[in-house]
C-alpha cells in the first residue's frame, strides 16, 4: 500500500498554487499524464501553441525544466527546492 501512495500526485502547496493561473491549474493534470499539446488543445478547444505557451509558463513557476522534473515534483516532492 505504501508503494501505491507514490503513484498519487501530491497537491501543490499554497505558494505554488498562487503562482499558477486558473488555466495553468486546469492544464497541469494533463501535463503530468504525459498528454501532448495537441491532445490537450483538442480537449480545451484551443491551439496547441496556446497549450505550449501555458506549459512554458508553468515550468519556471514550479522550478522545473522538463516533464520529468514536473513528475518528480508532483509525485515525490522536493520540499520546495528547485530541481537542478
Amino acid at each position: 500500500a505504501q508503494h501505491a501512495l507514490h503513484l498519487v500526485p501530491k497537491p501543490l502547496d499554497e505558494q505554488h498554487q498562487q503562482l499558477l493561473t486558473q488555466h495553468e491549474k486546469k492544464l497541469l493534470p494533463y501535463f503530468t499524464q504525459g498528454k501532448s499539446d495537441k491532445e490537450i488543445a483538442e480537449k480545451f478547444y484551443c491551439s496547441p501553441g496556446t497549450v505550449h505557451t501555458h506549459r512554458k509558463h508553468v515550468y519556471p513557476k514550479l522550478g522545473v525544466h522538463s516533464i520529468k522534473d514536473l513528475l518528480i515534483r508532483m509525485f515525490i516532492g522536493d520540499d520546495g527546492k528547485k530541481i537542478p
